[in-house]
């Protein structure tokens, strides 16, 4: 088991400009740490 620490991971440029971290990512599957600070939002997502 790799264990990880968000705070530790590099913070991944974005369109968004809010502070994403990946944690995990292989071909399978990812996982994303997303740090929202007052007065920012996720887009809405459209699919």
């Amino acid at each position: 088991m790799r264990i990880t620490y968000w705070k530790d991971e590099e913070v991944k440029d974005n369109p968004h400009g809010v502070d994403v971290r990946k944690l995990y990512d292989n071909e399978h599957a990812q996982v994303m740490h997303i740090t929202l600070k007052p007065g920012e939002s996720r887009s809405t997502l459209i699919s």
